[in-house]
């Protein structure tokens, strides 16, 4: 059939050839000569993995075998094993097989994508912690995390160099050593895939250079207290040690001592200062002399109560007073009975 179909696309084709030259000689009537029309779509099968794209071509040609313009339309027969573009650009989603068809008009073509499960390969390493300061003679251990084309890990053996081993060296696991100040790219590799962190190693002595104030703002109300804390940091963000000593910006709303217990006097508000030299951390605290609502009213009833019981207080007070009073004027009558007795009997 193949061979049938050979020779009659040639015969097709030098039969057109020779119709454009009668034409052109004028040997051949116009009426005789057929315009080219689009005849048939030519396909190409591919094999593709599954996460892969594939680029599908299609050839359209007219009745005499020859290329011809087309616009085409794409679609693939099983979208969940792969979908297919507007260029053509085929998605491979699941194992599987999908026909391919590009369609212009009532012609179209087609051919198959076989989906076959992919082989994950290492295609990325990340490094961890891309970069980090690390002071003479200390080390510093870096990690690598392998993926796969899919994002997935995946087991890889891995080679781990420094580019300035004078800065510092690197071990078969990853644990940089420090050995003078500048910097290094430390680089885990595996086949033609790597990753790459920077190590700058640093000569200076830690010093503070950051106070953060614990919490950085409290609410307080009026004879209560609150426990601010200071942390401090060097110039790599590391802990350091020191003393630091504790003030307020506004001393009218309460006070704050050398453990950064602050204590709630009046209304108002002031920042809670930690100080170490010239490194200074800022807290705010505010201070409300307001009670609790619904305990306003209780208070007032309380004072209320007190007032009244003040009252019953002074009453029997004076009371107590005019008994004494009376018992006294007894007292001097009854003497004075005594004394008016004796005379008598003299």
């Amino acid at each position: 059939m193949s061979e049938i179909y050979m020779r009659n696309k040639t015969l097709l084709s030098a039969l057109g050839a020779v119709m454009i030259v009668g034409l052109s000689l004028g040997l051949v009537p116009a009426a005789l000569a057929a315009t080219p029309v689009l005849t048939a779509i030519n396909l190409t099968p591919a094999v593709v993995a599954v996460g892969a794209t594939h680029q599908f071509t299609a050839s359209p040609l007219d009745q005499f075998g020859n290329p011809i313009a087309a616009t085409l339309t794409w679609s693939s027969s099983n979208t969940s094993v792969g979908t297919v573009s507007g260029s053509g650009m085929f998605s491979a989603l699941a194992v599987g097989s999908a026909t391919v068809t590009a369609t212009s008009g009532s012609v179209s073509g087609s051919t198959t994508a076989t989906v076959v499960p992919a082989t994950p390969v290492l295609t990325t390493i990340t490094l961890s912690p891309s970069s980090a300061n690390v002071m003479v003679g200390n080390t510093r251990q870096f990690t690598a995390t392998t993926r796969d084309q899919f994002g997935n890990p995946i087991a890889a053996s891995l080679t781990w160099t420094s580019n300035n081993t004078t800065v510092g060296t690197v071990n078969g696991s990853g644990l940089f050593s420090a050995l003078a100040a500048g910097s290094a790219t430390v680089t885990a590799t595996s086949g033609a895939v790597s990753g790459s962190a920077t190590a700058t190693v640093v000569s200076a002595t830690p010093v503070l250079t950051t106070i953060n104030v614990s919490p950085s703002l409290a609410n307080v109300t009026v004879g209560n207290t609150r426990q601010f804390t200071a942390a401090l940091l060097d110039q790599f963000g590391n802990p350091i040690s020191g003393s630091v000593s504790w003030s307020l910006s506004n001393s009218t709303v309460g006070s704050v001592n050398s453990s950064g217990l602050f204590t709630a006097a009046a209304n108002g508000s002031s920042q809670v200062i930690a100080q170490s030299g010239n490194v200074t951390g800022y807290g705010t605290v505010m201070v409300t002399t307001n009670p609790p609502a619904g305990n306003h009213e209780h208070d007032e009833h309380e004072e209320e109560g007190d007032e009244n019981e003040g009252h019953k207080d002074r009453d029997n007070h004076h009371e107590q007073g005019e008994d004494s009073h009376w018992n006294a004027n007894i007292h001097r009558q009854n003497m004075e009975d005594n004394s008016n007795s004796v005379n008598n009997d003299d």
